[in-house]
């Protein structure tokens, strides 16, 4: 999938006839086509037809390296694999409690059956 990274320029900057150029500070856009039906990635709406997201960058570099990360899930989606989701820390402790929870009693009973037979 190709997923081009161009420029939104200000009215006011100097080098808004070029879309692509690599030195300015105007924020950086992905423009990419999405053959399938309309989903969702991260939380972003993955519509039918022509896409642009935000790179959430200024940095060409990083907007970059987000485009081979953003291809790579859109390649993945499109073969039905799994694909990997911003997980929040809170999500990850929430996650971890609830799995965590019914092995707590075993647990604390054996090692005060532990400490039981020591005395």
């Amino acid at each position: 999938m190709e997923i081009t990274t161009y420029r939104r320029h200000a009215a006011d900057c100097k080098h808004k006839d070029d879309r692509y150029h690599p030195r300015c500070g105007c924020p950086l856009w992905f423009q990419f086509n999405w053959s399938q039906p309309d989903t969702t990635l991260d939380g972003n709406k993955l519509r039918h037809g022509q896409n642009k997201w935000s790179a959430e960058t200024r940095i060409w570099s990083e907007a970059q390296t987000k485009a081979k990360r953003l291809n790579t899930d859109l390649e993945a989606l499109l073969q039905g694999k799994p694909v990997r989701q911003n997980v929040t820390v809170k999500a990850a402790a929430d996650e971890w409690h609830f799995v965590r929870e019914p092995h707590a009693a075993t647990s604390d009973a054996r090692k005060s059956s532990r400490i039981c037979a020591r005395t």
